[in-house]
């Protein structure tokens, strides 16, 4: 099985719950995969959450980390020290795990194609953070590349618009949702950097009506279409028989 879910934020004890009840109910394998769409929270900044790695590792199933706005750009950090990192190409593309936590696997920065049990998934890291000056004032981990570059969100709009995706993941949304999400949205900013946000909006209008897409980010759950999600700290299983049927 594929399981969704987002923003955990470093919580260990809500992660492991959460994971525990998949288990309770499905008894998770090592062929399950529980895909977070960013701000799982392992690392940002200088900060470590080891114990959020200890409590996914005594789990058997795959845990496919895409980075938030609040996450560190774990692929760099791994290329960064690759005394500790093993890189591969799994899915048919790159991924890298930390040797001594081999069940949780990170994506690569930029955006990326996975196909994972004959379903092909654009993966669209990072997102802008509202909270950013709040926490540049105060001395709090901030990434300062925590957005795609214009680089990296035009290679985004390419693979959209060039394989025949199946599912999107990102971890902020398409623009034109964000007015319905309104009441989620931290009020720490009068104007927020949206470039990401307005290529989401390119991506749907052009292309993204005809692919089921799931994001976090706002942290609530919403159904916008048929096709549009937004999820948060909550289990969503992807139906393989959809798309391989």
């Amino acid at each position: 099985m594929i399981y969704l879910t987002s923003d955990w934020h470093g919580n260990v004890n809500g992660l492991n719950n959460f994971v525990d009840s998949i288990d309770t109910k499905t008894s998770l394998t090592k062929d399950d995969i529980v895909i977070i769409l960013g701000d799982v929270g392992i690392m940002y900044g200088n900060y470590v959450m080891e114990d959020l790695r200890k409590v996914m590792t005594k789990y058997p199933c795959t845990f496919f980390i895409m980075r938030g706005n609040h996450d560190k750009r774990y692929y760099k950090y791994a290329v960064e020290h690759p005394e500790r990192f093993v890189f591969e190409s799994r899915w048919g593309n790159d991924v890298c795990y930390d040797k001594q936590y081999p069940n949780i696997i990170y994506a690569r920065d930029d955006a990326a194609i996975y196909i994972i049990d004959d379903i092909k998934f654009l993966l669209i890291p990072g997102a802008y953070s509202v909270d950013k000056n709040y926490r540049i004032m105060n001395n709090m981990p901030w990434e300062k590349d925590e957005q795609l570059t214009k680089e990296e969100l035009a290679a985004a709009v390419n693979l959209a618009w060039n394989n025949d995706i199946d599912i999107i993941l990102s971890h902020t949304g398409p623009l034109q949702f964000q007015e319905k999400m309104k009441d989620l949205l931290l009020d720490y900013v009068i104007e927020p950097d949206n470039r990401m946000e307005e290529i989401m909006d390119l991506i749907y209008y052009t292309v993204g009506q005809n692919i089921d897409w799931y994001w976090g980010h706002f942290h609530g759950i919403r159904d916008f279409n048929d096709n549009a999600h937004l999820i948060y700290q909550q289990a969503v299983c992807v139906n393989k028989e959809k798309y391989n049927g």
